[in-house]
């Protein structure tokens, strides 16, 4: 995934972090899914080991799912 560019905008009113059940939600996808594109690397996220929680930019977000041709439907994140 390339870097993502300032032109990357979020939406007013979505959050800019999103946790592992909204991003599922906003791409209609299995859980499983999810987790293997963030262990693999494909959809970055930020981690904390200790707490063991991943959230998801969503700038990163959008532009993975451009890239990867994907439907992308943020008002299920609200």
């Amino acid at each position: 995934m390339s870097p993502v560019t300032s032109d990357t905008e979020v939406p007013e009113g979505v959050r800019a972090l999103l946790r592992p059940e909204q991003v599922r939600k906003a791409l209609n996808i299995e859980y499983s899914t999810l987790k293997r594109w963030l262990d693999k690397g494909k959809l970055p996220a930020l981690q904390d080991k200790r707490h063991e929680w991943r959230l998801v930019r969503t700038a990163d977000l959008i532009q993975f799912a451009e890239e990867q041709g994907l439907d992308l439907d943020l008002e299920k994140t609200l």
